[in-house]
């Protein structure tokens, strides 16, 4: 025998239909998670023939845990931005850094080297200049 329940709800009319051994079962399965989740025995089984997973405390919380969720994965996302933003400023510094040190070093290098080239070619002009001096000394 089929047992009849009532109360059933079909494109927003209310309908009587025949309830099958499934359909009692999930509703078992539904009291038994209601009750396991902290539901109180009462609320869980008027929900569960009622057709319903969950009882609106229950429903109501998970509301909350998602925006919850949502919040702190919003928060978290945002928190990543600010730490890769502080990484990549960092980064470019310390690029920038070597970059000027190397500058420095290369200037360095090309001052003593043009220094030296500098000082060699006075050197040999002072020598040209003293054997010419030496060569006009002599001619006169």
């Amino acid at each position: 025998p089929a047992i009849k329940r009532l109360d059933t709800t079909q494109g927003g009319r209310k309908t009587s239909a025949h309830a099958t051994p499934r359909s009692l079962f999930a509703q078992l399965d539904a009291f038994g998670n209601m009750c396991r989740a902290g539901a109180g025995w009462g609320d869980a089984l008027v929900s569960a023939f009622s057709g319903h997973q969950m009882t609106m405390e229950q429903a109501a919380l998970c509301v909350q845990a998602y925006w919850r969720r949502c919040q702190a994965t919003l928060l978290l996302q945002e928190q990543r931005g600010a730490a890769i933003t502080i990484q990549a400023v960092y980064r470019g510094h310390c690029t920038r850094k070597k970059l000027r040190a190397r500058a420095m070093a290369a200037a360095r290098v090309q001052a003593r080297l043009r220094g030296n080239a500098i000082r060699d070619a006075t050197i040999y002009d002072l020598v040209d200049y003293r054997a010419a001096t030496m060569l006009q000394s002599a001619w006169r």
